[in-house]
C-alpha cells in the first residue's frame, strides 16, 4: 500500500490546488488529461486541412502580380501619352 500512497502524494503535488483531497482515480484521470492535452493538441492541428487558405493565398499574390505589372504598363505609358498630347495641343 505504500506505493499508492506515495503515487498519490506525487500526484497531489504535481496536480497542486484543488486536489488535496481527491481520490486516486480522480487524480490519475486529470494528470493523464494533462499529459495528453499538449499531445492532442498536436496532433488536431495536424489535421486541419490548409488547403483552401494557401489556394486563397496564392489567388491573391496573382491578382496583386498582375496589379503591379499593368500599374507598371500604365505607368510607362504616361511619357508617350504626355507627348503626343503636346503635339495635338
Amino acid at each position: 500500500m505504500a506505493i499508492r500512497e506515495d503515487i498519490m502524494a506525487l500526484l497531489r503535488q504535481e496536480l497542486g490546488v484543488g486536489f488535496e483531497t481527491a481520490t486516486f482515480a480522480v487524480m490519475a484521470r486529470e494528470h493523464v488529461l494533462r499529459g495528453l492535452r499538449s499531445k492532442l493538441l498536436a496532433l488536431y492541428r495536424s489535421r486541419i486541412d490548409e488547403t483552401a487558405l494557401v489556394d486563397a493565398r496564392k489567388t491573391a499574390e496573382a491578382a496583386l502580380a498582375q496589379e503591379i505589372s499593368q500599374r507598371k504598363l500604365n505607368e510607362a505609358g504616361i511619357a508617350g501619352q504626355v507627348d503626343n498630347d503636346l503635339q495635338g495641343f
